[in-house]
């Protein structure tokens, strides 16, 4: 027991030194007013507070959403440009490869022209004469059938390509203003209510509290049940709640990309003779074989937008682009259908001298 009783004294001596005075005693109001002032006081820097940060959080959602807009006037531009760039290069290999192809065997024909030429000599007897005749007119029907197959082969790959990019073109641009009337612009942003949201943090009273939860409204101000008044000023037509015009712009003229818009139909490669047979028949009256048809075009749609500038910049860039393709694609043509028209009246001319 005598342990226990020194133990439990010493434990006692420990408890007592333990025990201190409140520290900080000048910082606790004496009473509960000058603690409610303290809290106002405190509530009011962070109201302040609140106020710098969401100012400057619009001041800097408004200068994104600005530098969003101005990247955006640009964007359809360069993704215009760039199809325009890619498919253009694709059609140049493509092109290239069959022109080459063709090429070759040109020059082939165009040597055994040259040799049937050398070997034509007085010397020769009348049997020598006609088999050399024989494989001159053989080569001849053989180089008309190359540039007729060169023609159709080349021009079916130039028209193929020109529709689909006319595709290409018109459902990029329907994606792109879709795009775009889905971001938010500059336009879109209005100036925050500061008061209002603040308000709403302030602290409620018991009876403000209770009626919360009972359903009731409250309002920012006025008295209880009146809405603030708004000033009433002439509304645009809006579209899903935004200030814009709903605008819609022209389609585009893919007939234009047809052959036959670009100068060459079937009767490009047709021979004197062949033109002269056809009058022929038709003063006999009968009647011709019928050419094939040509390819459908896709039926280009109007596309709708907001009229915006980002939505302005992207249908120039449209027509733009349409219309360097157009320009690309119809040289395309002129310069294949000069070409082949060239080396056909050359055989032509040859059939006759030879």
């Amino acid at each position: 027991m005598g342990k226990i009783g020194r133990v439990a004294k010493a434990f006692g001596g420990l408890l007592d030194r333990a025990t201190r005075p409140i520290t900080r005693e000048t910082l606790i109001p004496p009473s509960a007013e000058d603690m409610i002032a303290k809290h106002e006081l405190i509530f009011s820097e962070m109201q302040s507070q609140t106020e710098s940060h969401m100012e400057a959080g619009q001041k800097e959602a408004r200068a994104q959403v600005v530098k969003v807009g101005d990247t955006l006037l640009h964007v359809p531009g360069a993704v215009f440009s760039k199809l325009f760039q890619t498919v253009r290069e694709a059609l140049d290999i493509s092109v290239g490869a069959t022109d080459l192809k063709y090429h070759r065997q040109h020059l082939k024909l165009m040597a055994k022209q040259e040799e049937h030429k050398l070997s034509l000599k007085p010397s020769l007897r009348p049997d020598d004469v006609d088999r050399l005749q024989i494989l001159e007119m053989e080569r001849m029907h053989t180089s008309v059938d190359s540039l007729r197959k060169h023609a159709h082969e080349v021009m079916g790959k130039i028209g193929r390509v020109a529709k689909a990019f006319g595709g290409l073109l018109d459902r990029a641009t329907e994606q792109t203003l879709r795009l775009m009337d889905s971001t938010v612009l500059p336009e879109d942003l209005t100036s925050l209510e500061l008061d209002d949201h603040l308000r709403a943090m302030r602290r409620k009273n018991l009876r403000q509290l209770q009626r919360l939860l009972r359903g009731g409204m409250t309002y920012p101000s006025g008295k209880e049940g009146e809405k603030e008044e708004e000033e009433e000023v002439p509304a645009p037509v809006a579209v899903d709640g935004r200030t814009y015009l709903q605008r819609t712009w022209r389609a585009l003229p893919l007939s234009s990309l047809t052959l036959k818009a670009a100068g060459w139909t079937k009767s490009s490669l047709k021979t004197d003779e062949e033109i002269e047979r056809e009058k022929a028949l038709l003063e006999e009256g009968d009647e011709l074989e019928e050419e094939e048809t040509e390819e459908e075009v896709p039926e280009s749609y109007m596309v709708e937008g907001l009229d915006t500038p980002c939505q302005q910049a992207a249908v120039n860039a449209r027509d733009r682009v349409f219309q360097q393709f157009l320009n690309y694609y119809y040289k395309q043509v002129a310069d294949h259908k000069q070409l082949i028209l060239a080396q056909l009246r050359d055989e032509m001319l040859w059939k006759k001298i030879w």
